[in-house]
């Protein structure tokens, strides 16, 4: 794996593994703010723009489609946030609140929590297990 992708494995390992832990240990609590959040257009505006851009980062420097489970998630991760963004940006108010009304709340959002969390900790497994980051500086 290339110095990037043992970076981002990591990065986005990490992250995954601790959202995906809180999802399952407070789903009402998650619901509850996904349901604020979508009729809050500012707050949604500024999670789109993130999406975007980190979904940009990922999308234009790391185009690996081969070598391992790792570097093909990490690429799909980075398509997704980009694809994620871009809906919350262009989706209507009234069809994103109608969208997560029907979505949140649901038994399978626990099912999505734990699939997020299996990536997570593939994503944190392959991303330690491979060689240290040595830093140019050195």
């Amino acid at each position: 794996m290339t110095h990037q992708t043992v970076f981002l494995a990591r990065l986005f390992g990490l992250g995954i593994t601790i959202v995906s832990v809180g999802m399952l240990i407070d789903e009402p609590g998650l619901s509850a703010t996904i349901q604020l959040f979508v009729h809050d257009r500012p707050a949604t505006l500024m999670l789109s723009l993130v999406c975007i851009a980190s979904g940009l980062a990922v999308v234009l420097s790391h185009q690996i489609w081969s070598g391992g489970i790792a570097p093909i998630l990490i690429t799909l991760l980075g398509w997704i946030l980009l694809i994620r963004g871009v809906i919350l940006l262009v989706l209507p108010p009234n069809l994103l609140e109608s969208f997560a009304d029907a979505l949140v709340g649901r038994p399978w959002v626990y099912a999505a929590g734990v699939v997020a969390l299996v990536i997570g900790l593939i994503l944190t497994y392959a991303g330690f297990r491979a060689p240290p980051i040595v830093s140019a500086r050195q």
